[in-house]
């Protein structure tokens, strides 16, 4: 973190100094640890649907605090597709999708 604020001076002196502005310095967070929990519970017999709750752990956050999560998942080797956006929910770390057998 780095705070400026900055003066300025005339003939007569050095005027009072602007307010703070602070600057916060920080890398991108560290990679979650690969996912620390899974609950499968099959939901649908008939159309073989499963409920998958994932739950991460919070990563190392290289100084800046964790604003979000976003989680992706691919089913059957497709492309992945964003399951969760919780871009603005720190407190949140799992979630429940449905996905087929």
């Amino acid at each position: 973190m780095v705070d400026f604020k900055i003066t300025a001076s005339n003939v007569n002196g050095e005027g009072p100094p602007s307010n703070v502005l602070t600057v916060y310095i920080a890398k991108k967070p560290e990679a979650p640890a690969a996912v620390s929990e899974v609950a499968i519970n099959l939901i649908d017999t008939k159309s073989d649907r499963l409920s998958i709750t994932v739950q991460w752990d919070e990563p190392l956050d290289n100084g800046a605090p964790i604003t979000g999560y976003k989680l992706w998942m691919a089913e059957e080797e497709k492309s992945y597709k964003l399951v969760y956006n919780g871009a603005q929910r720190s407190d949140i770390m799992s979630f429940t999708v449905s996905a087929g057998i």
